[in-house]
């Protein structure tokens, strides 16, 4: 699930490119970090670049637009090139990777 959860913030951050304006509520998922965080902490590589792709990057995004949010005069924002969403999109990726390996050695 987390590798799902990652891959669907890939999807909006690609989704940005098209359509930069994000309704209300619109936000990177991190149900499945929260979830499993204090498992992953067992496992201290991949929890750090877990880590730093959900809290660094994804959830200070998500941060940054709700601060935008919370002053803007419309309930929709846009998509601005300082929400560094390429760093996002950098550290979800290497997340997968790290996923892909241990899911790739965990196989007979």
């Amino acid at each position: 699930m987390l590798r799902t959860e990652l891959e669907d913030i890939l999807d909006k951050v690609a989704q940005r490119q098209f359509e930069p304006i994000m309704p209300d509520g619109f936000r990177f998922p991190t149900s499945e970090w929260n979830k499993h965080q204090f498992f992953l902490a067992t496992k201290p590589g991949l929890y750090d670049l877990l880590a730093y792709a959900y809290v660094n990057q994804a959830h200070r995004v998500n941060q940054i637009w709700d601060w935008r949010r919370g002053i803007a005069n419309t309930e929709n924002i846009g998509a601005s090139v300082d929400d560094d969403l390429d760093e996002v999109e950098e550290a979800a990726t290497h997340a997968i990777a790290a996923l892909d390996k241990i899911i790739a050695e965990s196989q007979p």
